[in-house]
C-alpha cells in the first residue's frame, strides 16, 4: 500500500441549472475510463484498474471481489483504493461467507460426484430442487448504499 497525494486546482463556483451555484474542485488526474465491477466482468484491462473498497463504497458479493481483482494481467496493475485494513477485512469477509450460490453448488457437486461425503444410501440421480434452490429471499443482502446508484 502506498499513500499518494493528488493536487487539485483552486475551488471555484459554477452556475448550474435553476439558478443554483455549485462548487467545483478539479483534481489533476487523467481520466481513462470508468466502469462498474459487474460491467467489467470478462474484460481484460491492459492499463490497470483501481477498485474502491471503503466504508462508503464497497462490493457486497464475493463475485465482485473476484472480478475486481482479476481484470488485469499482472497484480501490480490492480490498485485497491481505501484504507488497507478495512479493504483486506472486507474482501476476506466476502470471499469466506457462504451464500445461496455456494450452498447450491455444493449440493450439486455432492449429488453428482463419485467421492460424496453424505449418505450413500441416497440414489445419485435424486436432486431435490426445492431443498437446493438458491432463490431464497432470506439470503439476499440488499445494499444499504444511499448514493442513488442502482446495481
Amino acid at each position: 500500500w502506498r499513500e499518494t497525494t493528488i493536487g487539485c486546482a483552486p475551488a471555484r463556483d459554477e452556475n448550474v441549472r435553476g439558478g443554483l451555484v455549485a462548487k467545483r474542485i478539479q483534481y489533476s488526474l487523467k481520466h481513462i475510463g470508468a466502469t462498474t465491477i459487474n460491467k467489467s466482468q470478462g474484460a481484460t484491462l491492459p492499463y490497470g484498474i483501481a477498485v474502491e473498497i471503503t466504508q462508503r463504497y464497497c462490493p457486497w458479493e464475493s463475485g465482485q471481489i473476484v472480478v475486481g481483482i482479476s481484470r488485469t494481467e499482472t497484480a501490480p496493475l490492480t490498485v485497491i483504493v481505501g484504507n488497507q485494513e478495512f479493504a483486506i477485512k472486507k474482501m476476506w469477509e466476502l470471499i469466506t461467507t457462504s451464500t445461496m450460490w455456494t450452498r447450491y453448488t455444493k449440493h450439486i457437486l455432492e449429488t453428482i460426484t463419485i467421492n460424496r461425503m453424505h449418505d450413500e444410501s441416497m440414489p445419485r440421480n435424486v436432486f431435490n430442487y426445492t431443498e437446493a434452490s438458491p432463490f431464497r429471499r432470506i439470503d439476499a443482502t440488499i445494499p444499504t448504499d444511499n448514493t442513488g446508484f442502482v446495481y
